[in-house]
């Protein structure tokens, strides 16, 4: 549910965010209909290698680390995490580790699946996107390590 206590800055910080840049608030306030947004300690396991997911992250404010097979990454904010086990059905590919206090927008798996069904804010095609760029990324990974 839309979380209102942000106010008016709030619609300014989602546009800071990739993913959202180009919504109206109208489609942003419907994007939130499908979305709740956490604050989330340093050092909180968000996904974990191997797991089934069941809901995905996109990182707002703050930090968090990926790790692969024991390699570890730094996402850039806005970055959407956990997308690809919802798409494709599969094991999580990584570890998502909080490093700083984070803010995070969560999904769970049906509420994923609404949003990206309904195309709200034509946000299918950048998930898509997001999604092939993550598969690109986990399978140059898979071959060089």
């Amino acid at each position: 549910m839309f979380k209102t206590h942000y106010g008016d800055l709030y619609f300014d910080w989602l546009r800071t965010i990739e993913l959202f840049a180009d919504c109206s608030d109208r489609e942003l306030a419907e994007v939130m209909r499908f979305a709740t947004v956490l604050d989330v300690p340093a050092g909180r396991t968000l996904t974990r290698q191997g797991d089934v997911g069941r809901e995905c992250f996109v990182t707002t404010e703050g930090g968090t680390s990926i790790e692969r097979n024991g390699i570890v990454s730094l996402p850039t904010q806005g970055e959407v995490v956990g997308e690809l086990a919802l798409l494709d059905h599969a094991p999580r590919t990584a570890t998502v580790t909080t490093s700083a206090p984070t803010r995070v927008l969560v999904m769970s798996q049906r509420e994923f699946t609404s949003l990206y069904r309904l195309n709200i804010a034509n946000i299918t095609p950048r998930i898509e996107a997001m999604a092939e760029a993550h598969r690109a990324a986990v399978a140059d990974f898979a071959q060089r390590n």
